[in-house]
């Protein structure tokens, strides 16, 4: 399921007053992009030989979706949202439905 329709269903199963709250990840585009995914890297080589990840055989993809993308889309079919840019190429958004 494509962003926008996934962002669309969303908003009509929530009730007014609900609240919506994701993580996802995003794809680098922008310098700004790069510059924290290079942070990232540097602290996830850091991190990882302090931690044990569990294989478990879950398959992924890697993210289709700039940040930028992201943002336009939440700000256009949720107005109000939050969208915000975190470390490990994350984001995250936050909605009440009004």
């Amino acid at each position: 399921m494509n962003l926008e329709t996934a962002l669309n269903r969303v908003s009509q199963l929530l009730r007014r007053g609900g609240f919506f709250v994701a993580l996802g990840l995003h794809k680098d585009a922008t310098p700004l992009d790069y510059l924290l995914g290079g942070t990232s890297l540097l602290l996830d080589l850091a991190i990882v030989p302090l931690t044990v990840r569990p294989r478990n055989g879950v398959a992924l993809c890697p993210p289709s979706e700039t940040f930028p993308a992201i943002s336009q889309c939440v700000q256009r079919l949720m107005p109000g949202a939050h969208v915000r840019r975190h470390l490990f190429w994350r984001h995250s958004i936050a909605w009440m439905k009004a």
